[in-house]
């Protein structure tokens, strides 16, 4: 319609100048542009960094597992049953995993004053947000933390013992 218009507007007035037209939406749209590809970036980054996290919780207490096949093989000779090694193992990454909610709600409230300004129409210490996402890498964790557990039940002591 830009064309159209500018036609009826030169056949009333040639000598009225026109420059840049364009739709609101396309003004808006450039407007909000910066903002979008910022808040696009961070999504992306924040989707990298929960990956990272659940790779790392994992790793973590794969390590922390591995170091400690010698006491899981004692533990089963003396008596230890699979459902003790994977509770041991299992609330040992679990509290691991609290901790960490803990302190990146911590820094997440602390913050604030940075992300406020990307946000609209959401408070950077919405209740619904923050309980959603802690639950979301709730639920991510905890498989991370059971798979090496589970791995710990297998655990054959005869091997364990002879490792050293």
């Amino acid at each position: 319609l830009i064309p159209t218009l500018k036609q009826r507007i030169w056949d009333v007035d040639p000598t009225l100048p026109m420059y840049e037209t364009s739709t609101i939406e396309a003004l808006v749209s450039q407007t909000l542009a910066p903002r979008r590809f910022i808040t696009s970036l961070l999504g992306i980054l924040a989707g990298l960094a929960f990956v990272l996290a659940t790779i790392g919780i994992y790793g973590i207490v794969s390590f922390a597992t591995a170091q400690r096949t010698r006491e899981i093989g004692v533990r089963v000779v003396v008596g230890g049953s699979a459902r003790d090694i994977l509770r041991l193992v299992f609330s040992e990454g679990a509290m691991r995993v609290g901790v960490g909610v803990l302190v990146g709600l911590a820094g997440s409230l602390a913050a604030t004053r940075v992300v406020a300004a990307l946000l609209y129409k959401t408070s950077p210490t919405d209740p619904l947000t923050l309980v959603a996402t802690t639950a979301l890498l709730t639920v991510v964790a905890l498989p991370a933390c059971y798979w090496p557990a589970r791995r710990a039940t297998r655990v054959d002591p005869l091997v364990a013992l002879r490792s050293d």
